[in-house]
């Protein structure tokens, strides 16, 4: 699939009074709503009614509020070899955060706020104490975002992320950032004519 960003974000206009606009795009760079062919880009896709009322419950008129996630399925523009069962012009999409003026919330602020806005998130796999085990037992595996035979070529996992249930940063002698791991599945990096770079 493809990373994506949604936000409800300040935008001044020219008198300094407030004006609050949806900004779509992926990772670190903000898309048109309409492509260069016309089309809409699959960045705007998830911006549903549900997720415009999320945001618009985040911002208040006061915050800008932002929602990430993976947008998937065969509909998208150049996919990967993976549809999840989503095949033809269907797409689909899965909250991974939340956050307000920058700061991430909370696994349980997260899951109540879309389950309230009828929402999907990606698929917790286990919630529990670190452990590396476990991590290492359920990076492989079959998918759970569809019965594996619907998945498309490849019917494992891509891996799983690692997140604290309650947002903190890790720090390093040289970098602080937001405590979060990905651990990538061997089967998946290995499997043939794939579509992802990592």
């Amino acid at each position: 699939g493809k990373n994506f960003r949604v936000g409800l974000i300040r935008v001044d206009d020219k008198d300094g009074a407030p004006q609050w606009e949806h900004m779509c795009g992926g990772h670190d760079s903000r898309r048109k709503e309409i492509d260069s062919q016309g089309q809409r880009s699959d960045f705007w896709k998830p911006l549903t009614p549900q997720l415009k009322a999320l945001l618009q419950h985040l911002s208040q008129e006061k915050h800008n509020s932002i929602v990430v996630g993976e947008i998937y399925g065969a509909g998208i523009k150049h996919p990967q070899d993976l549809h999840y069962g989503l095949e033809g012009k269907e797409y689909g999409s899965r909250i991974t955060d939340i956050s307000i003026d920058g700061q991430y919330v909370s696994f349980d602020e997260k899951a109540a706020l879309c389950d309230r806005f009828g929402i999907p998130i990606v698929p917790v796999l286990y919630r529990g104490l670190y452990s590396a085990k476990r991590i290492e037992e359920l990076t492989d595996g079959e998918t759970t975002m569809c019965p594996p035979d619907k998945a498309g070529k490849f019917k494992g996992r891509e891996g799983v992320v690692i997140t604290s249930a309650r947002e903190r940063l890790a720090t390093t002698p040289r970098l602080v950032s937001r405590a979060i791991l990905k651990s990538l599945s061997v089967d998946y990096l290995a499997r043939k004519d794939d579509s992802d770079s990592h």
